[in-house]
């Protein structure tokens, strides 16, 4: 789920991630994933966010990632994870107007 940019989108994907519009300069991008499926190894971001917290939840292994970035530039920002892989991850993220 895209909330706050001109997108409207989710994503459940193996790697989740999810493309958003900005509409303000200035503004930041929040982000959370979730992972069902607990996904390991060493994780890579697509368009280099802060990562605040990653959390696993026991005994099921569900993974939660928070995540920001700093926008400078009104546009096209695609924002999630590149790796690794789950098969059962999904993703929201928020424009914060400044």
């Amino acid at each position: 789920m895209v909330q706050g940019g001109t997108n409207g989108a989710s994503a459940t994907a193996s790697a989740a991630f999810t493309s958003l519009t900005t509409t303000d300069s200035n503004s930041i991008i929040i982000g959370v994933i979730s992972d069902w499926n607990g996904m390991s190894g060493a994780l890579s971001f697509r368009d280099a966010p802060v990562v605040n917290s990653l959390d696993f939840l026991s005994p099921s292994k569900t993974r939660g990632i928070h995540f920001y970035n700093t926008n400078s530039t009104v546009g096209l920002h695609n924002v999630g994870l590149l790796s690794p892989t789950s098969g059962g991850s999904s993703i929201t993220v928020l424009e914060i107007k400044k």
